[in-house]
C-alpha cells in the first residue's frame, strides 16, 4: 500500500494515522502546526519524518489534511509551497463539510483530490477512536475515490460516495444525529432537575429511556419508534406542557425548541398511519 504523509495531529489525525499504520500502511510523516504534536504522533506510528511544514518535506505521494475545515485552503497551499511537493500525486481533506472542491489548487497542478470523512464523533481530550466499522463519505476524482476506498477497507472501515454539491446536506444530518442529540439530551436534563429529579441519578433513571427509543428507531424506523403525546394525538397533554413552559422563566427559552419539534413529531407521526 502507497505511504502517507499526514498534517494534522489532533484528534481526527491521530486517529487516522494509528488506524492506518496498525493495518499495515505506512505513515511516511506528520506535520502539524506547532510540530509538538506531530513529533508525538510520529513516535506512536514510527514515521521518520514529522514537525512543522517548512523546510525540505519528504512528503510521500499521498498526503491527507487532517486539519480544521477553515484551514484546509490555507494547509493545502502552503504544502503544495513546501519543498518536495512535487512528489505529492494525491491529496485528500478529512472534512464533513467542504467538498474536494476547495483543493482546486492542487487539482490545477494534475494532483488527484478527494474528500474522506469519517462518519464518528472525536472527543477534545485526546483518546483515539478506532476506524473498524466506521463509515466514511467519500467524493472527488475518480483515481482519488478509489484509493480512499482502499484506505478505508485496510482500516476495516465501509464507505460511501456522495454528490459534491449535496455535501452541505450529508453534514447537517450528521449535526443532527450526533451534535443535536447530545443537546437534546441536556434539555431533557434542564427539564428533569427543574422536575426535581435527583441530579445524580439523572441518566441512570433516564438511560433505559433513551436507549429504548434510539435502539428502535435504529432496528425499525424512527417513524415506528415514536411514542409519547403527539404519536397518541393526546393535543391536551402538548398543551400542558406549552403552558408550563410559557409559564416558568427559567424553562420558557425550551418554548420554541419544543414547538418545532413538535411539529416534526407531528409530521412523523402521520407517516406512520
Amino acid at each position: 500500500m502507497t505511504p502517507v504523509t499526514i498534517v494534522g495531529a489532533g484528534a481526527v489525525g491521530r486517529s487516522l494515522a494509528l488506524a492506518l499504520y496498525r493495518s499495515g500502511v505506512t505513515v511516511a510523516g506528520v506535520y502539524s502546526a506547532n510540530g509538538t504534536s506531530a513529533r508525538a504522533l510520529a513516535r506512536r506510528v514510527a514515521a521518520p519524518s514529522s514537525g512543522t511544514l517548512t523546510g525540505k518535506i519528504p512528503f510521500a505521494s499521498v498526503v491527507i489534511l487532517a486539519v480544521p475545515d477553515d484551514a484546509i485552503p490555507a494547509a493545502a497551499v502552503q504544502v503544495l509551497r513546501s519543498a518536495g511537493a512535487e512528489r505529492i500525486r494525491t491529496i485528500i481533506h478529512c472534512s464533513g463539510a467542504l467538498a474536494s472542491l476547495v483543493l482546486r489548487p492542487a487539482a490545477k497542478r494534475k494532483i488527484s483530490c478527494a474528500s474522506m470523512h469519517p462518519l464518528m464523533t472525536f472527543p477534545k481530550k485526546g483518546r483515539t477512536v478506532p476506524m473498524k466499522d466506521t463509515w466514511f463519505a467519500l467524493e472527488g476524482d475518480r483515481t482519488a475515490v478509489a484509493l480512499c476506498r482502499s484506505l478505508v477497507k485496510r482500516m476495516e472501515g465501509s464507505s460511501f460516495t456522495i454528490d459534491a454539491r449535496k455535501k452541505t446536506f450529508y453534514h447537517m444530518a450528521a449535526v443532527f444525529a450526533s451534535n443535536y442529540t447530545v443537546t437534546l439530551l441536556e434539555v431533557a436534563g434542564q427539564l428533569a432537575r427543574e422536575a426535581g429529579v435527583p441530579a445524580k441519578d439523572l441518566w441512570r433513571i433516564f438511560g433505559p429511556l433513551v436507549t429504548a427509543s434510539v435502539n428502535n428507531a435504529l432496528r425499525h424506523s424512527p417513524a415506528a419508534a415514536l411514542t409519547g403525546p403527539i404519536a397518541r394525538g393526546d393535543r391536551a397533554t402538548v398543551l400542558r406542557h406549552l403552558d408550563a413552559l410559557r409559564g416558568s422563566k427559567r424553562m420558557e427559552h425550551l418554548l420554541p425548541v419544543y414547538a418545532a419539534l413538535g411539529i416534526e413529531a407531528a409530521a412523523l407521526a402521520g407517516m406512520e398511519r
